[in-house]
């Protein structure tokens, strides 16, 4: 995560560095129990790292998790004993945005039960706190290019434009009396909005992701084809692209955008959410204008085009004779490999190595007033044009996730749950944006082959442990299972045993048949009342 919280608010370093309070003495190590706890309000918008310091305020002592160089997953605890026991929630946190995708799923399941421990000196909670409060000074200060929470350090970090500015940060810094050692500050070159240039690329119909498009400004990569439903019968359709391939950023102003010349119009602008200020939303640094994606949608003219596929060259090249498909979306890990397709280098590769940074926007080695927040580095090659790549990850069963978009240098790109957020809140209406090829209207199905059903009580009492059980006619088996709690996998079993809250919940179970596919589903309301008998059906 980097600088999730406020961005960074406009003073100088110099006027920082004049903060008061006493820096802490070296090896002291203050009660970190006083600490003011920041916590993230129930109405305002969580993004990843709230998410991360949520999740350590269940699991005491986590201090984030990464894919290491080989791959495996590597939790940070203070307590590395209590490894095995925080899997279960942990597994329910990485799966949240599987989208009832089986092998994902396992995937996840069998990454999590190979994780190995690894020392936090500090929880997440408490560098999410830290966090915020260097951001509340620093992050608009000038230089200031970049403010992270590093999983991997286990460190809050901030980056400045050149190392000259490395000493007054850190004198900055010392004065909030956070321990000595927790921010390290680094350099870290400013990034810059990839710029679109004149060039020639192949007229695609139907128009899919990755391709060229082009206006009067220059040249451009459509990131994503997004359908919008308003009801079953009716959708609008849209492709999206950066808010800095239009003509300005942050207003409509209805221009047209063609593929692969200005002239073959394709769809015009529709959507670009407004930047806002600190007075709306406190993790935008005072002085600021900010926003959670580079992205922009436009609305489809006549011109025929494919939900859910990307034009898939080999690494290193722009010619393709392959696409794949989009089947999920969800929020990047530090250290998982994703890949950039974009109309100037093509399909380019690298590794997630910060989540959720906040970075302020440079054009032509200028700031544009612009911070944008909770983004990620993936490190692989970009170049001008490139801007609005679509950025993925690839499912074991080779199709694609939706990660984000790409629009700036060293590899920086939106995260796709906050840029589909943001682009769906002014439509008002519907139910959400849709990114994969299961946007279009599916064939009617034909008879299912199996029947699922839950067997088990439906009222119980608050506090009791009960057990549902999945019943199944027919199919091919060996069945796969998942059951669902109020939206969080539970169980993968053919039988899910559960405490009952305080509150009613819902209890969905899918069942998989041989080959992975779903095949058929359950679900019920369990009730939950002091009058019932502990597990009454």
């Amino acid at each position: 995560m980097r600088l999730p919280q406020r961005l960074w608010a406009i003073v100088s370093i110099a006027t920082i560095a004049g903060c008061q309070g006493d820096a802490p003495t070296a090896g002291t190590n203050p009660d970190l129990t006083l600490l003011p706890v920041v916590r993230v309000d129930a109405q305002q918008h969580r993004n990843f790292d709230d998410r991360l310091a949520m999740l350590a305020e269940e699991l005491p002592g986590f201090g984030g998790l990464f894919f290491d160089s080989t791959g495996q997953l590597i939790i940070r605890l203070k307590d590395q004993s209590l490894l095995d026991s925080f899997k279960p929630r942990i597994t329910q946190f990485l799966t949240r945005d599987a989208g009832g995708n089986a092998a994902f799923v396992a995937e996840r399941m069998e990454q999590v039960a190979a994780a190995r421990a690894q020392e936090a000196q500090y929880d997440f909670r408490q560098l999410h706190t830290w966090y915020q409060q260097v951001v509340a000074i620093a992050g608009g200060a000038e230089g200031v290019t970049m403010g992270d929470i590093d999983e991997v350090r286990n460190r809050v970090v901030v980056g400045v434009a050149n190392s000259s500015r490395i000493a007054s940060m850190e004198e900055a810094v010392a004065r909030l009396g956070i321990p000595s050692g927790v921010v390290i500050v680094e350099q870290f070159d400013p990034v810059e909005i990839h710029q679109s240039q004149q060039s020639l690329r192949d007229r695609t119909r139907p128009v899919i992701a990755a391709v060229e498009i082009s206006s009067g400004l220059g040249i451009c990569t459509l990131g994503y084809n997004v359908a919008h439903w308003f009801n079953e019968e009716y959708q609008e359709e849209y492709f999206v692209t950066n808010s800095h391939c239009t003509t300005v950023f942050g207003q409509v102003t209805g221009m047209s955008m063609g593929q692969a010349v200005s002239t073959d119009i394709i769809g015009t602008e529709s959507v670009d959410p407004p930047l806002f200020t600190n007075s709306s939303d406190p993790r935008c640094p005072a002085g600021r204008q900010c926003r959670y994606s580079d992205a922009a949608l436009f609305l489809y003219n006549e011109a025929s085009f494919s939900h859910g596929i990307v034009a898939w060259p080999d690494v290193g090249s722009i010619d393709y004779s392959n696409i794949r498909v989009i089947t999920g979306g969800g929020d990047p890990i530090v250290g998982m490999t994703v890949h950039k397709v974009g109309r100037t280098t093509g399909h380019t590769t690298g590794v997630v190595s910060e989540t959720c940074i906040d970075v302020p926007q440079f054009s032509g080695g200028f700031d544009t007033g612009r911070t944008m927040l909770c983004q990620v580095r993936g490190n692989y090659n970009s170049a001008g044009g490139d801007s609005g790549s679509p950025v993925v990850d690839i499912f074991p069963d080779g199709t694609l996730v939706n990660r984000g978009i790409h629009w700036g240098s060293g590899g920086i790109f939106s995260m796709g749950n906050e840029w589909l957020r943001e682009l769906r809140e002014p439509l008002g209406v519907g139910h959400g944006l849709c990114t994969t090829a299961s946007c279009l209207p599916p064939p009617p199905p034909p008879p299912p082959s199996m029947t699922a059903t839950i067997s088990g009580p439906t009222t119980v009492r608050p506090g009791a442990v009960c057990t549902w059980l999945a019943n199944v006619q027919g199919g091919s088996p060996p069945y796969g299972y998942a059951w669902w709690r109020d939206g969080q996998l539970v169980s993968t079993s053919s039988e899910y045993v559960g405490a009952a809250a305080p509150m009613s919940f819902y209890l969905q179970l899918n069942v998989y048949e041989q080959q992975g596919t779903l095949s058929d589903t359950d679900a019920m309301t369990v009730v939950t009342s002091s009058k019932a008998n502990p597990c009454l059906e």
